[in-house]
């Protein structure tokens, strides 16, 4: 661009805008002055290093805007107001551009593939020029290279998901299928992606690299698996030990089945993952646990039979206690008891009297007679007799 067509520009007052759009933004970084004083500065020394700083100030010829967008995964409403900013600075710097963009189109989700595309498109982009320089063994390489880098940070996603389900201490169901689909997934991916090239020994060490970094992650996963397997197993063997019923031996066989179904379930097919030393941590464990059970009920026992000891003891004292008393008393008089109640006739009054143990009794009390009026005067109290004197008699020889 020539002094002249600058100055064409002055005259109708039209500037150049440069919109920069920087992606990825961190959201804890809130100095975009700087960040667009910087990237003005950039354009303002080529600016003075070509053209006439005198003739032209650079604020008349240029207009510079700087546009910060967050990651659309982790800010989509920040990223989305990025957007709609972007595609306002669009529409005023060229108004045919403008009109286009005024479509049902969405802009938001044109911006994303283009400044954050998923691993698909990265792939795509990366890879479509393989065939084109496969003559070339560095270009080739440097193609499979990014193939191999993108593949491996998609796997690394779907593991990182993994690996927070057993962070939080839960089991992953079909841990095995699942590692055999991500790694057979990122394996023909890479394949699909170096298809055009020739290089077979540069692909099947990348594919032999790539399985082998995944596996090793994921092992580690599974690893973490087997030790919430484990401490459910140990779980299940103590529900089991606390019926008395359930034989120790079979408690233990249970256990053990289940640790080795599950185990086996979270096994990758295929892979050299093992079990083995898992297993014996926890036969040595669940050992201890039927140990410990065993001496508590042996403690139990001797508890018991100690207290009934202690029981037939007290009984036999008891009876040489009653032995020793009935030869004391046996030879002596008994003592003797009696006591007899007398109530005149047409009287609330009632005597008793009564000798007990070498003490004598009498006791006079006013006790209206209930059943007077019902009687009548010739009732049943006419007269002392048999009928009306209670006398009770208690010996003990």
């Amino acid at each position: 661009v020539s002094n002249t067509d600058y100055a064409k520009f002055l005259k109708i007052k039209e500037r150049f805008r440069f919109i920069i759009c920087v992606h990825d933004f961190d959201d804890n970084f809130h100095e975009s002055k700087k960040l667009t004083d910087f990237f003005v500065d950039l354009i303002k020394d080529e600016f003075v290093n070509t053209f006439d700083i005198d003739t032209f100030s650079f604020e008349d010829v240029f207009d510079v805007s700087v546009i910060l967008m967050e990651n659309y995964k982790y800010n989509k409403e920040q990223f989305t107001n990025s957007c709609k900013l972007l595609k306002s600075k669009i529409k005023q710097s060229v108004s045919q551009i403008g009109n286009k963009l005024d479509s049902n189109l969405n802009f938001s989700e044109v911006i994303r593939l283009f400044v954050n595309p998923t691993s698909e498109d990265n792939l795509n982009k990366s890879c479509t020029g393989i065939h084109e320089t496969d003559n070339n063994q560095n270009d080739c390489i440097i193609e499979g290279e990014k193939c191999f880098s993108i593949i491996l940070k998609e796997a690394a996603l779907q593991m990182a998901e993994l690996t927070k389900v057993v962070d939080e201490n839960s089991k992953i169901p079909n841990f095995g299928i699942k590692s055999s689909h991500i790694i057979q997934e990122s394996l023909s991916k890479f394949e699909k992606f170096m298809s055009f090239s020739k290089n077979f020994s540069f692909i099947n060490k990348k594919k032999s690299e790539l399985e082998a970094i995944i596996d090793t992650s994921l092992n580690s996963i599974f690893l973490k698996q087997l030790n919430i397997i484990r401490e459910m197993t140990i779980s299940h063997f103590k529900s089991a030990t606390t019926n008395e019923d359930v034989p120790a031996d079979f408690a233990f066989f249970t256990a053990d089945s289940f640790f080795v179904r599950e185990a086996e379930d979270s096994v990758r097919p295929g892979s050299s993952w093992i079990y083995s030393n898992e297993r014996a941590s926890l036969h040595s464990i669940l050992r201890e646990i039927s140990n410990r059970r065993k001496q508590l009920i042996s403690e139990r026992i001797q508890h018991a039979e100690h207290t009934a000891n202690a029981f037939q003891y007290l009984q036999m004292q008891q009876a040489q206690m009653q032995a020793i008393q009935q030869q004391q008393f046996g030879g002596s008089p008994g003592s003797w008891n009696i006591g007899c109640a007398y109530r005149p006739p047409d009287s609330n009054l009632n005597i008793s009297m009564g000798y007990q143990q070498g003490r004598t009794n009498i006791q006079i009390s006013m006790i209206p007679d209930e059943q007077a009026n019902l009687l009548g005067p010739n009732g049943f109290t006419s007269g002392v007799g048999p009928a009306n004197l209670g006398v009770s008699l208690n010996l003990n020889l």
